[in-house]
């Protein structure tokens, strides 16, 4: 399938944006599809600074966050979330609870090990090919008091993200959605 960026919704110009002051604050779209504020699971971060992967943080700030130079506007550019992941994801019995948020960026980005602390913000670099981007959530309460403790203003807890394979048959959406995840919540595909 060719570019398949006009079936996208136009991006909401009533959404709340992020604020790069406070990055680990992310505004999403909610099962309901209206928005919600999530936070980032403080140790994941700290491993993913503990073990130096750059990439991931630079993913996180253009692509989960959105608010830097030349960045995306993060997670309200998803256009589809699926709750529900069918493999080990956490542990047993939380894997259902797990929401996927899909975004089809243009590009993403990485921190240059060199740059990780000089100020400078993330690289813009391009995307993996044949590939969606998708971000993991918790949402609701129970999952805040053990991951982010004093975040009481946030409706989730986002626990991850990555590149995947896009589908062959719709090379918006993650290779096997259909069998991937438990059930598809909403799209914003026209």
């Amino acid at each position: 399938m060719g570019d398949d960026t006009p079936r996208l919704h136009a991006v909401d110009a009533t959404f709340p944006r992020n604020n790069s002051e406070r990055p680990n604050l992310v505004w999403a779209w909610g099962l309901d599809q209206n928005p919600i504020l999530l936070g980032a699971d403080p140790q994941t971060i700290r491993l993913l600074e503990d073990d130096h992967l750059n990439s991931k943080i630079g993913e996180f700030l253009g692509l989960v966050h959105g608010d830097v130079p030349d960045g995306t506007r993060g997670l309200e550019s998803a256009y589809a979330l699926y709750q529900g992941v069918k493999r080990p994801c956490v542990m047993p019995g939380k894997d259902e609870e797990v929401c996927a948020y899909v975004l089809n960026p243009d590009r993403t980005y990485t921190y240059p090990r060199d740059a990780k602390h000089s100020g400078a913000g993330p690289t813009r670099v391009a995307k993996p090919l044949r590939s969606v981007f998708v971000t993991y959530a918790y949402l609701g309460p129970s999952q805040l008091a053990s991951a982010s403790g004093s975040m009481t203003e946030t409706k989730g807890i986002i626990s991850f993200w990555e590149w995947v394979l896009a589908d062959t048959a719709d090379s918006l959406l993650p290779r096997e959605c259909a069998t991937r995840y438990t059930r598809k919540i909403w799209d914003r595909l026209k």
